[in-house]
C-alpha cells in the first residue's frame, strides 16, 4: 500500500506543525547527560566513524559510561563537522527527525489498514504531543528518534516486503536502529505484531492463490526471520559484556524491585500520555517494595491490559501490545533513572493510536462535538509543547523546573542548586543543597558541591566542616579530600593539606592532580627544587595535562636560576591556554630578570587584556608596565 496524493498532503502538513511547533529548540542549549557525551566527548570526529562500531567506550569522555551506540555517535560528529560545539545543527537534526518519525508513523498505519482519518489524527497526535519533547529537544535523547526510525521502518518494508529491495532495506533500518539504542532489540516483536494484524484485518486471510505459491512465500518468511536473527545475534554479541553488566554482574537494583517499579510505572505512563499536565525531566517516583499497595494496583492495572491484549482484536489489540512491547527493555533491564519521559517517544504511538481510534468513532457518532474535542484536545497537547520546549531552553529554566514540581526529588534539588552555583546565584545555591540534605543527609555529591560552593566564596571553616563531615562517613571519597586539602591550604595549614593530597593517593589516583598540589606545597614553603619537579613528573604521568603543571615547573625552575628552562616552560603553558593572565604576568616578571623589557612589556600587555576588570592579577600587571615605561623614558 503506498500512501496517495491526499496523504502526501498530510505528511506535508505534519512536517510544518513539527517545525513550528520546535523551532524554539534550535536557540536552546545543551543539558547534564550532553556535557560528557557529546560537548567534552573528544571523540566525536568523522574520522572515528569506524571506530564507533568496535569501541563502546567512545560514547563519553568518561570511559566508564561506555554504550554501544555507533549510528548516534555518528550524527554527533556530523554535527559537530557542520557547528563545532554550538548546539543549533545539534537541535537541528533532533527536529528533522521528530519530523520523519511522524511521517513513518503515518505510512505505517496506514500499511496497517487503519483508516485516512485515525492515521493522520494520530500522526497529528504524534507530532503535538508534549510526552515526545523531552525526546526532541534534549541532545542525547537522540538515541531515541534514531531507533524509533529504524524501527518504524522496518516494521512498514516488512509489511511491505514484496521485493528484494524492500527486504534488505528492512534490514539496514533495523541495523541503524539496533546500532542507536539497544531498545530497538523489540522490532522482530513489533513487526510480527504488524503482520498478524494485517492478516486478521484481511478478509481473505493468506492472498497467495496457488500450493506453489504459498511454498515460496513461506520459504521467503522463513529467509527473512533468518537474515533477522542473525542481525540480532551479532548485536547481542558486539552488546554481551554490557548487557551483562546491567542485567547480571551490576545491577542497580533487584529484580524484584525493577519489576514491581516499572509495574507502577507503567499505570504512570498511561496517565501521562493521557493528560500530560505535570511534565519534567524529572519526575518525583520511588522504588516499589514487595509489601507496596501501589504494586498491587498496578498489578492489576497489567493483568487488566494483559486481558485486553489477549481478547481485543484488531486496533485494540495491536495499540496495546505494541505499547507493552516498547517498554519490555526498561521493564525488564534495570536503569538508574526510574521513570522519563523520552523512554515513551516509541511506545507512546500504540497508545496514541487508540486514543485517535477513540475520538474518531466519537466523530463518527456526533461530528460536531466530536471535532470540537479533537480541536481543543489537539490544542492543548500543542500549546504544552511549546511550554516545554521553553522550559528546555536552558539548564536554569530546566531544572527550576524540576525542583519546583519534585520537592522531594533529591536529583531535581541537588542539579538545580549546582546551576544556581554556577551563575553565581551563592545565597539560593546555598538553600537549594540545604534541600537536597534535608532529603538525604549523607549524600556526597550534595554535601560536596555544598562545601565546594563554601570554597569558592572563601568561607573556608563552614568548607572544611563539610568536608569532614563526608569523609567521616566515606573516608574513600576522593573529591572531598582533595578539596579539604585545598581548603586547608588556603587557610596556611600545608601540612595538614599535604596528608590530604597523600591520603587521597592512597585511595586513587587522581589523575595527577594530588601530585600537582603535592609539588604547590612545596613551592609555597621554598622546599627543595629536586622535589618539586620529582613531584611535577609525576602528576605529568598520572595524566595531568593543566597549564599549571608547567606554570609550578617554571616558577621552580626560576628560583633555581635556570632562567632558560623557566622560560621554555612558561611557553609551553601559552601553547596551552594563550588567555591565561597569570602565566602572561609570571612570563613578564621572568622577563624583567632576564633584562628582556620589551618582552616583559608585551606579557605584561597580554595579561592585562586577558584578566578580569579590577582583578588583583590586572592591577598587577599595570603596575609593573607602568615601571617598565618610566624607566625606559627615563635619561
Amino acid at each position: 500500500m503506498s500512501i496517495d496524493g491526499s496523504q502526501r498532503r498530510v505528511a506535508l502538513l505534519l512536517v510544518l506543525l513539527v517545525a513550528v511547533l520546535y523551532q524554539g529548540t534550535l536557540r536552546s542549549g545543551f543539558h547534564y547527560d550532553d556535557f560528557h557525551a557529546v560537548v567534552r566527548n573528544p571523540h566525536l570526529s568523522l574520522s572515528n566513524t569506524v571506530n564507533f562500531f568496535h569501541d563502546p567506550s567512545m560514547f563519553s569522555v568518561n570511559p566508564e559510561s561506555a554504550m554501544y551506540r555507533p549510528w548516534l555517535l555518528t550524527t554527533f560528529s556530523l554535527n559537530r563537522a557542520v557547528s563545532g560545539d554550538r548546539p543549533w545543527s545539534y537541535h537541528l537534526g533532533n527536529v528533522m527527525l521528530h519530523a520523519a518519525n511522524t511521517v513513518a508513523v503515518l505510512w505505517l498505519l496506514r500499511l496497517l489498514g487503519l483508516s485516512a482519518g485515525a492515521c493522520a489524527l494520530a500522526s497529528v497526535l504524534f507530532a503535538v504531543h508534549p510526552l515526545n519533547s523531552e525526546a526532541v529537544s534534549y541532545v542525547s535523547s537522540r538515541s531515541q528518534l534514531l531507533a524509533t526510525l529504524g524501527v518504524l521502518l522496518f516494521c512498514s518494508l516488512t509489511l511491505r516486503a514484496s521485493t528484494t529491495t524492500h527486504r534488505l532495506t528492512g534490514v539496514v533500518c533495523l541495523i541503524m536502529a539496533l546500532m542507536s539504542k539497544s531498545v530497538a532489540i523489540v522490532s522482530p516483536a513489533l513487526a510480527l505484531l504488524g503482520w498478524q494484524r494485517t492478516q486478521d484485518h484481511s478478509p481473505s486471510g493468506d492472498h497467495s492463490s496457488s500450493g506453489e505459491g504459498q511454498s515460496v512465500a513461506n520459504r521467503t518468511r522463513i529467509l527473512w526471520a533468518s537474515v533477522v536473527a542473525v542481525v540480532l545475534v551479532v548485536y547481542l554479541t558486539l552488546i554481551r559484556s554490557l548487557l551483562a553488566k546491567a542485567v547480571f554482574d551490576a545491577p542497580v537494583r533487584d529484580r524484584f524491585a525493577q519489576v514491581a517499579t516499572q509495574a507502577k510505572a507503567l499505570g504512570y505512563y498511561l496517565w501521562l500520555t493521557v493528560m500530560p499536565v505535570r511534565l519534567s525531566v524529572e519526575h518525583q517516583f520511588d522504588v516499589s517494595r514487595a509489601l507496596d499497595p501501589i504494586v498491587g494496583l498496578a498489578a492489576l492495572f497489567v493483568g487488566s491490559l494483559a486481558i485486553v491484549c489477549y481478547k481485543g482484536r484488531g486496533t485494540w489489540r495491536w495499540g496495546s501490545l505494541w505499547w507493552l512491547i516498547c517498554l519490555l527493555p526498561t521493564t525488564v533491564v534495570p536503569l538508574i533513572v526510574l521513570v522519563n519521559e523520552h523512554r515513551l517517544y516509541g511506545a507512546g504511538i500504540g497508545a496514541l493510536v487508540l486514543i485517535a481510534v477513540v475520538l474518531s468513532s466519537l466523530h463518527l457518532k456526533c461530528r460536531p462535538v466530536a471535532a470540537g474535542l479533537i480541536a481543543a484536545y489537539t490544542i492543548m497537547l500543542a500549546l504544552l509543547t511549546v511550554q516545554r520546549v521553553d522550559v528546555w531552553r536552558s539548564e536554569s529554566s530546566l531544572w527550576q523546573d524540576a525542583a519546583q514540581k519534585a520537592p522531594a526529588s533529591l536529583k531535581a534539588q541537588l542539579r538545580w542548586a549546582d546551576v544556581l552555583d554556577s551563575e553565581g546565584e551563592f545565597e539560593l545555591a546555598e538553600q537549594a543543597y540545604l534541600r537536597a540534605l534535608a532529603l538525604r543527609p549523607f549524600h556526597a555529591a550534595a554535601r560536596n558541591n555544598l562545601g565546594r560552593s563554601y570554597l569558592v566564596r572563601g568561607r573556608l571553616d563552614e568548607a572544611s566542616l563539610q568536608f569532614q563531615a563526608l569523609l567521616e562517613r566515606s573516608p574513600d571519597n576522593v573529591p572531598a579530600r582533595m578539596n579539604l586539602g585545598q581548603t586547608y591550604f588556603r587557610q596556611g595549614q600545608m601540612s595538614e593539606a599535604r596528608n590530604q593530597y597523600e591520603a587521597a593517593l592512597g585511595f586513587d589516583l587522581t589523575q595527577g592532580r594530588a601530585q600537582l598540589r603535592i609539588a604547590q606545597i612545596g613551592l609555597h614553603e621554598n622546599g627543595s627544587t629536586a622535589e618539586i619537579l620529582d613531584w611535577l613528573d609525576r602528576a605529568w604521568e598520572a595524566g595531568e595535562r593543566s597549564v599549571d603543571v608547567f606554570v609550578s615547573r617554571a616558577i621552580a625552575l626560576r628560583r633555581a636560576g635556570q632562567l632558560a628552562e623557566a622560560l621554555s616552560a612558561y611557553q609551553s603553558a601559552i601553547a596551552i591556554n594563550a588567555d591565561s593572565p597569570d602565566v602572561w604576568y609570571n612570563l613578564g616578571n621572568l622577563y624583567v630578570e632576564q633584562g628582556n623589557e620589551t618582552a616583559a612589556a608585551q606579557a605584561y600587555v597580554e595579561a592585562i587584556r586577558n584578566a578580569e576588570e579590577g582583578s588583583v592579577i590586572r592591577r598587577s600587571a599595570q603596575d609593573r608596565l607602568r615601571a617598565l615605561k618610566v624607566r625606559q623614558t627615563s635619561p
